[in-house]
């Protein structure tokens, strides 16, 4: 497994999870006190995407039937930090 925390400036879309096809599961969490928007994709995120409030977090699992090989973005209205799990043989 890999640990990582990806800091998003205010009012910016920031990559938190690279296209990894071997990746079986991500956890994405919400570790900061603004709404974060996740989605697999840059575009309309704050409308369109997963909201997150503050300490909540997600998880994709692709024996769910999710695709966590897929690159993640992110997108907060305040500082922001979120903290990643990807589950990778």
């Amino acid at each position: 497994m890999t640990f990582y925390t990806v800091s998003i400036p205010a009012g910016q879309t920031v990559q938190v999870a690279a296209y990894r096809p071997r990746r079986l599961s991500l956890l994405i969490m919400n570790d900061s006190d603004f709404d974060v928007y996740v989605a697999p994709f840059r575009d309309k995120i704050a409308t369109h995407g997963i909201r997150l409030m503050p300490y909540a977090s997600i998880i994709f699992l692709e024996a769910d039937g999710d695709h966590p090989e897929l690159e993640y973005f992110a997108y907060s209205q305040g500082n922001a930090l979120v903290r990643v799990v990807e589950g990778v043989p």
